[in-house]
């Protein structure tokens, strides 16, 4: 399995309890599949590895990620539509699906 990938992902506002900043590449949110619970089980570490130059936190953005755990398999996050929920702690902060 490949640990680089592409994502298009779309943060929610801080009124919805996303993020108050911005992100930058070194970025490590959890990826839950989504319709999954959170837990220990379900909750995928990622790192951001590419991203625009200025990330704008109101709009869809295409980004890369990697897999950070070689021992854990990530099959999960593929399932179905391969769309997932982003997690930062335990806080629900934005949602994307894997395009590459």
């Amino acid at each position: 399995m490949e640990t680089k990938y592409r994502v298009i992902v779309n943060f929610y506002s801080p009124k919805k309890g996303g993020r108050k900043t911005s992100i930058g590449v070194g970025y490590r949110p959890h990826f839950i599949p989504y319709g999954t619970i959170p837990s220990e089980n379900t909750m995928y570490g990622v790192q951001f590895v590419v991203l625009p130059p200025q990330v704008d936190m109101s709009k869809t953005i295409e980004a890369e990620v990697e897999f950070l755990y070689k021992g854990v398999n990530y099959n999960r996050l593929f399932v179905g539509d391969k769309c997932f929920l982003i997690y930062e702690g335990p806080n629900l902060i934005g949602e994307g699906k894997f395009i590459g």
